[in-house]
This record gives structure tokens, C-alpha cells and sequence, in this order.
């Protein structure tokens, strides 16, 4: 079962059919790019900012959970 999202990226992945490739790699860099582009004015420093930490805090919660999942596994 997939939580949040997940369903909706595969959803569109099925309906875009080879594009789907060309459109899971420009959503992350336009993302970084357009965060990154934030952080630097100083009208949407804070937001921008916020955008990147983003980031980083979710591949750190999803690498835990990638790790708690595998422990889990490997106790079976």
C-alpha cells in the first residue's frame, strides 16, 4: 500500500508512458534549481532555505525507515 503520494506519481508515470523517465528527472532538479533560486534572493531567503532543508530532512527520516524496514525484515 503506498501512503501519501506515491500513488499519484504512479498514476501519471502509467498515463505519460516513456516520458515518465524524462519527467521524474526534471521535477527533482527543478525543484533544487528553483529552491536553490529562492535561497539566493533575499526577499525569499527564508523560504528558500526551507525548501532545501526539506530536502535533507527527507532523506534522512526515509533512509530510517528504509533501515527500521530491513531490521524488521531481517528478524522474520
Amino acid at each position: 500500500m503506498l501512503f501519501g503520494g506515491g500513488w499519484v506519481f504512479f498514476a501519471v508515470a502509467d498515463r505519460l508512458g516513456d516520458a515518465a523517465g524524462f519527467v521524474g528527472l526534471l521535477l527533482p532538479v527543478a525543484y533544487l534549481g528553483g529552491s536553490i533560486t529562492l535561497a539566493v534572493r533575499e526577499s525569499t531567503r527564508r523560504f528558500g532555505s526551507g525548501l532545501l532543508l526539506a530536502i535533507g530532512a527527507a532523506l534522512i527520516i526515509l533512509a530510517g525507515v528504509c533501515f527500521g524496514l530491513l531490521f524488521m525484515m531481517a528478524g522474520h
